[in-house]
């Protein structure tokens, strides 16, 4: 219960900060302030929103469905007797995140934000399903419309497979490579 009012803050948080304005094309001769952009997974979807808040700031949200691997870099897993020592990622299903996107150069940016993750332990359907809330960081870099990065997330990892059987681990995740285009 506690989850679910969390992400209704986070919601309108968003879309109070969020203009969803029609005009989405270049106007009085500065640059557009809605930034649309979908980000490539090699079995996942994602798109993000965002708006200029100034020159160099944006604030925006973002969905991502599919099957993203994230590896965990601190290995909670093998402190965990509760789990196969095997386990070195999930499968996020769907992802949710709210971030401040700052551009470092006309060629990448940094985003900064929090996110709430679903998905499966190792991706095996047998295995623990876990929820995921915590702070999230990207850089990309390349061109005006295509751009690769990486993603890092830090947070509390819930991993619960009945009633009984519930687990919290800090983890740190990874996802090295992140192809996106920015329209």
């Amino acid at each position: 219960m506690k989850t679910e009012k969390v992400l209704v803050v986070i919601f309108f948080l968003c879309f109070s900060q969020i203009s969803f304005s029609q005009d989405l094309q270049e106007t009085k001769g500065k640059e557009k302030q809605v930034y649309h952009t979908i980000d490539l997974e090699p079995f996942a979807l994602g798109y993000t929103i965002s708006q200029s808040i100034t020159e160099k700031w944006q604030f925006g949200i973002g969905f991502q469905l599919g099957a993203s691997f994230r590896y965990f870099i601190n290995n909670p897993i093998y402190k965990s007797k509760k789990l196969k020592p095997s386990t070195k990622f999930i499968v996020e299903i769907m992802q949710f995140k709210i971030f401040y996107r700052y551009l470092v150069s006309s060629k990448s940016y940094v985003n900064i934000g929090g996110y709430w993750g679903f998905g499966l332990l190792d991706g095996n359907i047998d295995q623990k399903v876990h929820s995921s809330l915590g702070a999230i960081g990207d850089f990309f870099w390349g061109s005006k419309h295509f751009k690769i990065g990486g993603r890092l997330q830090i947070g509390n990892t819930h991993i619960s497979s009945n009633v009984d059987n519930k687990i919290n681990l800090f983890s740190i995740l990874v996802t090295p490579i992140v192809l996106q285009i920015n329209f």
